[in-house]
C-alpha cells in the first residue's frame, strides 16, 4: 500500500511562497551585484568627475590670467614703441633743421662769421674795445677782469682754427690802475674760416687738366676778412660780453 505525505507538500508549498528577507540586489550578467556597491561605484565616479572638471576650471582660468597680463604688457609695449617713433620722428625733424641752420652757418658772409666767433670765445667778465686791421692780419683789443679771465679767453681764443696765430698773438696785457683788477690785452691773429690746415690745402689744391696745366686754386669768394675795411666800419667798440 502507498503512503502519500501530504503533509511535506503542504510544507513545500508554504516555503516555496514564503518572502524571503535580504539586502535588494540587482542582477548582472556575472550574477547579483548589490546596490550598495553599485552606489559607491557611482559615488566614486561622481567626485572623480567633479575633481577632473574643478581641476580643468582651475587651469583654464590661470590661463585666461596668464593671456591678459601679457596682453596688457603687449600693450605697454606698443604704447612704449608709438612714443620711440614719435621721437624718433622729431629727432628726424630736429636734425633736419640743424642740418638747415649748419648750411646757412656756413653760407654766411665771412665778416658775419667772423663776429660769431668773436661772441664764441667771449667768457664772462671779459669785452672788446675795438679791433682793427694790421700788418699781421686781425688785432683785437679788449678789457678783463682780473688776469685768471684773460687766461680763459686765451684758451677759448687758441681752440677756434679759424684764429690762426693766436697762440702767439697775445700781448698787451697791463692792469688799468692799482684800484681796480681791470686789465687791457690784445690780440692778434689771421681769420681763416676752416683753419690754417684748410687755406693751406686750397693753396695747393690745383688741379691738373688735360694738357698737363694746373688749374688755378679758388680764390675766397667772400674777400680777406683781415681787411676790416669789409666790415663796413673802421673799428667795432664797446662789445661787451654776456
Amino acid at each position: 500500500m502507498i503512503k502519500i505525505n501530504l503533509l511535506a507538500g503542504e510544507k513545500a508549498k508554504k516555503t516555496k511562497g514564503a518572502v524571503v528577507s535580504g539586502a535588494p540586489v540587482a542582477t548582472g550578467e556575472g550574477g547579483p551585484v548589490p546596490m550598495a556597491g553599485l552606489l559607491s561605484i557611482i559615488i566614486v565616479f561622481a567626485v572623480v568627475s567633479l575633481g577632473l572638471f574643478g581641476w580643468y576650471y582651475f587651469e583654464n582660468s590661470q590661463l585666461e590670467r596668464k593671456i591678459k597680463q601679457q596682453q596688457a604688457e603687449l600693450k605697454k609695449y606698443e604704447e612704449a614703441k608709438k612714443r620711440v617713433e614719435e621721437l624718433n620722428k622729431k629727432k628726424t625733424e630736429f636734425q633736419a633743421k640743424l642740418d638747415k641752420i649748419q648750411e646757412l652757418k656756413k653760407n654766411q658772409p665771412v665778416p658775419v662769421l667772423l663776429m660769431n666767433k668773436l661772441m664764441d670765445v667771449l667768457p664772462e667778465g671779459v669785452w672788446y674795445t675795438s679791433i682793427g686791421s694790421v700788418k699781421d692780419g686781425l688785432k683785437i683789443e679788449g678789457k678783463a677782469r682780473g688776469l685768471k679771465t684773460i687766461s680763459t679767453f686765451y684758451d677759448n681764443a687758441v681752440a677756434i682754427p679759424d684764429f690762426v696765430g693766436a697762440e702767439k698773438g697775445m700781448g698787451g696785457i697791463k692792469q688799468e690802475s692799482q684800484e681796480n683788477d681791470i686789465y687791457n690785452f690784445s690780440m692778434t691773429f689771421n681769420f681763416t674760416p676752416g683753419g690754417a690746415q684748410k687755406q693751406t690745402t686750397e693753396a695747393q689744391g690745383a688741379t691738373p687738366t688735360k694738357g698737363g696745366k694746373s688749374a688755378p686754386a679758388k680764390a675766397p669768394s667772400k674777400g680777406n676778412i683781415n681787411d676790416v675795411s669789409l666790415l663796413n666800419v673802421p673799428r667795432i667798440d664797446g662789445i661787451l660780453a654776456g
